[in-house]
């Protein structure tokens, strides 16, 4: 049975398909999280600058 297997062609082509689409799909993954990994990033750095001018305008705002 398995020397049929390797010696029949039919269906190669496929299995060779399913075999590369395991690393394409996990590096996909890999793309998709880094880029909401990047974005969540940013979003917290706007955070931040946006209470840091916050403070400050508090700041002037009792000094004056």
């Amino acid at each position: 049975m398995i020397r049929s297997f390797v010696h029949n062609r039919r269906g190669n082509y496929a299995l060779i398909a399913v075999i590369t689409m395991v690393p394409v799909m996990g590096g996909v993954a890999l793309a998709v999280d880094y880029t909401e990994l990047v974005r969540q990033k940013q979003e917290t750095l706007n955070a931040l600058d946006a209470a840091g001018v916050a403070t400050a305008q508090q700041i002037v705002a009792n000094v004056s």
